[in-house]
Formats: C-alpha cells, structure tokens, sequence
C-alpha cells in the first residue's frame, strides 16, 4: 500500500544533499497534501522513529532524519542519516585517496563507519561536526570559527 510519505521519500531523495531546509508548506507539496494538524502542534510528530509510519515511510525511507524543527517558523532541517551516508562512503573508493591517518585507523565496511562515528566522540558530535562544515561550506561561518568549533568538538585522544 503507498502512503503520501512516499512522495516525500522520493522529492528528498532526488535532492541528494547532506542537510534539506524545509518549510512545512514545502513538505505539504511534497506529499500532495495537508499535515495533520499534530504535525503543526507537535515536535513529536517530527521525531525520527520508525513507529510512526509517516516517518518511516517518508524521510527515514529516503536516508534522512529530522533536526531543528522550529514550529513556530513552520520549519525543519532533513539530515542525511549517519548510517546512509557512511555505508556510501565505505562503498566508494574514494576513501583510497584520503590521508594516512584515516586509512590506518578506520578498516573497511560497518567496522570503518562504527570507528569514524568513535572517532568523532560519537553520532552526536559528528553531527555536530558536519553541521559546523555544512555552516563553512554554505558560508554562514568563517574558517576560523570552523576551527574553532572542530578543535572544540574533536575528542583529544585522535
């Protein structure tokens, strides 16, 4: 059975980027419809869990969570999902040319992505790390307060 959310998926999907700004109104044409009125009221209704079919079947099917869900703006971020994200990279060669550091600390497949997220002082520090590069590339921030932020939130022992 095809739900609205699958529309979502697909629209989310397409975009093929690592963090999506969204205004609610953006979501509505997305899935062709109107939010239910809990999903206006309700950070819950936004929350990132696989019992809640709108959620799986919309922006979970398609590799992305939510963050920043501001109701008061009508607005959220979708974030490419860790784990999406990292079983791409491990599938890629372009990890061959990263520097030596990483080959020698990181080994291939789900082992690779498990030791880059502990690398990171774990998924919420990386988020946390690539939404400080996300800010840089999208020049919201200067390099400075980039390095500022990454010595901040990289654990020392790396």
């Amino acid at each position: 059975m095809s739900s609205k959310y699958d529309s979502l998926a697909r629209v989310l999907a397409q975009k093929d980027q690592d963090m999506i700004r969204m205004t609610f109104e953006e979501v509505e044409d997305a899935i062709r419809g109107k939010l239910p009125p809990a999903a206006l009221e309700h950070r819950a209704w936004w929350a990132n869990s696989t019992s809640h079919s709108h959620a799986r079947l919309g922006w979970m099917k398609a590799g992305y969570h939510t963050s920043e869900v501001d109701l008061d703006k009508q607005e959220l971020v979708f974030v490419r999902s860790v784990e999406p994200l990292f079983e791409r990279i491990a599938s890629s060669k372009e990890h061959l040319s990263r520097p030596r550091l990483f080959q020698s600390r990181i080994e291939p497949g789900r082992e690779r992505v498990e030791d880059l997220v502990r690398m990171a002082g774990g998924p919420g520090n990386l988020r946390e790390i690539v939404h400080a590069i996300q800010e840089y590339i999208d020049g919201d921030i200067l390099e400075t307060e980039l390095g500022r932020r990454l010595r901040k939130l990289w654990p020392r022992n790396y």
